[in-house]
């Protein structure tokens, strides 16, 4: 009978293999955070998370315990500097050191993102549990662009950016053609629509006769003036306006305006000849007469 009592205890005394599983580490994403807070497009974003140890065991000494970054489901940065125990109940604050690219920010784009943290992305702690490593939260990114006419073209600000980037833009209305005496002026009623016509460009385009909507902007400008030609539009044209017009004789077709109904610029990273995914763009409509 003592001895039966004495094995009674034992196996009391035993741990089992479900009490071994709840006593090891379990890491949480308790917080996640990024610089700048009020993030504007083409600024370059670092994420930071806090993680804790909400197991009954520390995590083992000399392993990362690291935590990727995604936005948008896309990996972006990741931070794998922590290699010390993080105790039981115990928070770190870690921030993003590298990523896929080499760099530990994130390029921003205008609109509304969904940020996921995963901690032991790369599983290389074992814990209690495995599916409550991740935390997402959604932020906005401003456009930071806004474009107003000006004498000549167009005033574009924007966001301050560390490197350089890219404009485009294009102009979509009505243009107007008429017929001009010698001296220069427009024969009355003359003046006759010929075709509505979107000049300069709405992505980068290095290909091809025109190249006009496109310019460079250097790092940490904010205000730049932009413009479009008529080339590309007076080219595709040069046959059917005078047609359309049908002058008398002594007089000459000519452009006579284009009345703008919107504009557009849109933002690129990069430099001339280089571009990546757009960081911004806005539309703006417009009641304008352009000289052509």
């Amino acid at each position: 009978m003592a001895a039966v009592g004495a094995a009674l205890v034992a196996a009391v005394a035993l741990p089992t293999t479900a009490d071994a599983a709840t006593t090891g580490p379990d890491l949480v994403v308790t917080s996640t955070q990024w610089a700048p807070v009020q993030a504007v497009a083409g600024q370059q974003v670092r994420f930071t998370a806090t993680i804790t140890n909400k197991g009954k065991s520390p995590t083992p000494d000399g392993v990362i315990s690291g935590v990727a970054f995604a936005v948008d489901g896309k990996l972006q940065t990741w931070s794998d500097t922590t290699t010390s125990a993080i105790q039981p109940g115990q928070s770190v604050k870690v921030t993003a050191n590298s990523g896929p690219t080499a760099s530990p920010t994130w390029q921003a784009t205008a609109g509304r993102h969904t940020l996921r943290a995963f901690v032991d992305d790369a599983a290389r702690i074992e814990e209690t549990r495995e599916d409550n490593n991740t935390r997402s939260v959604t932020f906005e990114v401003a456009a930071g662009l806004s474009v107003q006419t000006s004498a000549g073209g167009f005033l574009v600000q924007m966001a301050k950016s560390p490197g350089p980037t890219l404009l485009t833009t294009s102009v979509t209305g009505d243009a107007y053609a008429g017929c001009f005496a010698a001296d220069g002026s427009l024969t009355e009623g003359s003046e006759r629509f010929v075709t509505t016509f979107t000049v300069g460009r709405d992505v980068p385009n290095y290909g091809g006769k025109f190249f006009d909507g496109m310019s460079s902007v250097a790092a940490g400008v904010t205000r730049q003036q932009v413009g479009v030609d008529f080339s590309r539009m007076i080219y595709a044209n040069q046959i059917q306006y005078p047609w359309v017009l049908g002058c008398a004789a002594g007089t000459t077709p000519g452009w006579t305006g284009f009345h703008a109904g919107s504009v557009t610029v849109t933002r690129w990273p990069g430099e001339l000849g280089t571009s990546g995914p757009k960081l911004a763009q806005v539309t703006k409509p417009l009641d304008t007469i352009l000289a052509i």
